[in-house]
């Protein structure tokens, strides 16, 4: 993570980039977003965070329910909490019906899907502008077994 200071505006923000693990239980993928929650319930300042990444769940998932404040998991202690600060998927507010919103590039195949794992996240009242999903190749070999995600946004 980053905390920043934008000298234009004197706006100050963090940004996470992660990437979580994808064979960890059901439970692990629950508590490792409460974790998320808790960082950001912790952090220094309390300016406002942005989470990018992987996340390696759907939207269906508890790392996904969790962080947008859908659900509320046991933490460590078996205490149950909801993340103090829900979050936007800027993809989702961008492109309510978007057919294709697969992050995931298989076999580096470009094939447009609905796997989304890669996200990102901002506080609740940000305003979402675009987010889209970059398909970019040379020549039909692409950089990554990931489509790159671009969201445009101001925050509040």
């Amino acid at each position: 993570w980053i905390y920043l200071h934008d000298r234009s505006t004197g706006r100050r923000f963090y940004v996470a980039n992660l990437h979580t693990d994808h064979r960890s239980s059901k439970r692990g993928r629950q508590l490792d977003g409460v974790l998320i929650g808790k960082w950001i319930m912790n952090r220094e300042y309390p300016d406002p965070v942005i989470l990018a990444g992987d996340f390696n769940g759907t939207p269906r998932k508890p790392r996904y329910l969790y962080l947008t404040g859908q659900r509320a998991y046991p933490d460590e202690n078996g205490i149950t909490v909801k993340i103090p600060m829900p979050m936007i998927d800027t993809f989702r507010v961008a492109n309510p019906n978007a057919r294709y919103t697969g992050t995931v590039n298989p076999d580096y195949s470009g094939k447009k899907n609905r796997t989304q794992i890669d996200y990102v996240f901002v506080p609740g009242g940000t305003n979402v502008i675009d987010s889209r999903i970059i398909y970019y190749h040379v020549d039909g070999v692409y950089p990554s077994d990931h489509f790159a995600l671009l969201s445009e946004f101001e925050l509040n």
